[in-house]
């Protein structure tokens, strides 16, 4: 684990590190309340032992700070403190604390407490790579959710959603936008004669043909639906109408 150690004592944040690194830990240093808000708003970390008694701004004060700063990552916070009362534990939980040793700190105390921290570290491992692992395959569902399958162009709700934009950048840009509309005659026809993957394959050759027609990555191309295909030209310089097609 990557573990902040807070405390205004020099020889405590060394007696700390010390236990921590024969653990195999990597360890980040803090000297008061204020540098370990810093540190963790520019610095992921995985736990921080964080002493309560320190000038200026408290270890309560610093993770109340932090729990704030960090709402959607919760680490483990463990707190280090002369104060052994039940008023100053409860006090701690409520802070954002997950744990509270008492100082001078009992090496056997610290490792173990530490272990059991590893736990909540491994659980949230797994629980980010789950997250980031659903974030992609919600990605890929929302891509797929947006192209034709046969053609690979955009379908309908690809171009619906694309539609108001390409709207809104031509007023900004007082730009001409052009719309085309293409339908393959006698499709009907010639599915029936030649029979459905014929017609398909008709299909992905059409929609071929017109993605080699857009030389700019501005212009969008979509399968409106069945033979029919959308053509949308944002700033397109006026030329001469294209030939039919074979």
């Amino acid at each position: 684990m990557k573990i902040l150690v807070v405390d205004d004592s020099k020889t405590i944040r060394q007696v700390l590190a010390e236990c921590l690194k024969e653990m195999g830990h990597e360890v980040a240093y803090a000297e008061n309340g204020a540098e370990s808000l810093q540190y963790v708003a520019d610095n992921d970390v995985d736990l921080i032992l964080m002493a309560v008694e320190m000038p200026h701004l408290s270890g309560f004060e610093a993770t109340k700070a932090i729990r704030e700063l960090k709402k959607a990552d919760w680490f483990p916070i463990i707190f280090l403190t002369v104060h052994d009362d039940d008023l100053s534990f409860v006090n701690g939980i409520l802070a954002g604390g997950d744990a509270y040793l008492h100082k001078p700190i009992n090496d056997t105390r610290l490792r173990y407490t530490v272990i059991a921290m590893e736990r909540i570290y491994v659980m949230r491992r797994k629980l980010q790579k789950t997250q980031h692992d659903l974030q992609l395959a919600n990605n890929e569902l929302e891509r797929l959710s947006l192209r034709d399958q046969l053609t690979g162009l955009g379908n309908r709700r690809h171009f619906d959603n694309n539609l108001a934009t390409y709207f809104a950048l031509s007023r900004r840009n007082k730009a001409p936008l052009s719309l085309l509309i293409c339908d393959i005659d006698f499709f009907k026809k010639y599915n029936d004669a030649f029979g459905h993957p014929q017609g398909d394959a008709c299909l992905m050759v059409v929609a071929k043909i017109l993605r080699e027609q857009l030389g700019r990555n501005s212009d969008l191309i979509c399968r409106y639906g069945g033979e029919e295909f959308l053509l949308v030209l944002p700033a397109a310089p006026d030329s001469p109408a294209p030939s039919s097609m074979p």
